[in-house]
């Protein structure tokens, strides 16, 4: 994929990763809710979360760019888990 725009198919493939890694990162967040809200470690999370929320935003931007009506009527919205 190096040096070339993702394919539709290709995607497909980055979405379901992405949720993966969204979902296991959220496991992780809730397992150090111990920490206050003011800790680094509290704020190093939020950090890492808006920057899954600016990917996620740029990942949907290109797979809508390489994507038919047909593929995205067939797949939904695949980086924000609607159908």
């Amino acid at each position: 994929m190096k040096g070339k725009r993702p394919t539709h198919e290709e995607h497909l493939v980055s979405g379901q990763l992405f949720h993966e890694l969204s979902s296991k990162f959220r496991d992780l967040r809730d397992a150090a809710d111990c920490f206050p809200k003011t800790h680094r470690i509290s704020d190093a999370f939020r950090t890492v979360r808006k920057r899954l929320d600016l990917l996620q935003h740029e990942l949907d931007t290109e797979y809508h760019a390489v994507t038919s009506e047909e593929q995205f009527r067939k797949s939904g919205h695949i980086y924000y888990g609607c159908r």
